[in-house]
């Protein structure tokens, strides 16, 4: 149930820009669908390759320290977003956001397996998986309008504030004596 909320809020926060990071370069910045071919593509890779030092942060920092650093910095870069509009610094944040979205992945899937008896993971991960995509959708649905000139910052702001939450989430059913408890349920 814990790692479901914290992935509702994931979901939620990820659907509410990420689907429109692409169309706001088009629009706003009138960068050619070629060039954001290159950017996305750049990005990607960055996101794929940073996944592949997640052990090595899990290990060096831990589980918790992990989702604070890689997800919190992720709030400054997406809340000043939309209020930039400088394109170099745009697209530098567009190429390190999914990085740090991702590389928490894989760490937070060991916690969260680590926690739970064999025979309920599967179980566990469908609906912590369900739970971050079904809301994903919502968030997309609920961004749509405001993906107006006028109203962009919207968006970006909530992911923060959600994003934020998020993190609290994480520290209060996992942080201290929370860990132990969380071992046991």
């Amino acid at each position: 149930l814990k790692f479901s909320l914290t992935g509702i809020l994931n979901g939620l926060s990820s659907g509410l820009i990420t689907p429109f990071l692409i169309p706001i370069f088009i629009v706003l910045y009138d960068v050619s669908r070629s060039y954001m071919s290159i950017y996305t593509t750049i990005a990607s890779l960055l996101a794929t390759f940073s996944m592949l030092l997640a052990p090595k942060i899990d290990k060096a920092i831990g589980f918790l320290k992990s989702i604070y650093i890689t997800r919190g910095l992720t709030i400054p870069l997406i809340l000043i977003f939309p209020f930039v509009r400088i394109l170099p610094v745009s697209l530098a944040i567009y190429i390190i956001f999914p990085a740090l979205r991702v590389i928490a992945i894989p760490i937070q899937q060991s916690a969260m397996l680590s926690m739970v008896p064999p025979e309920e993971r599967g179980r566990i991960s469908g609906l912590n998986q369900g739970s971050r995509l079904g809301f994903s959708s919502i968030g997309t649905f609920v961004a749509s309008p405001f993906m107006d000139v006028s109203l962009i910052y919207f968006p970006f702001i909530t992911y923060s504030v959600i994003m934020a939450l998020n993190i609290y989430l994480y520290k209060r059913f996992f942080g201290g004596k929370n860990a132990v408890e969380a071992q046991v349920e």
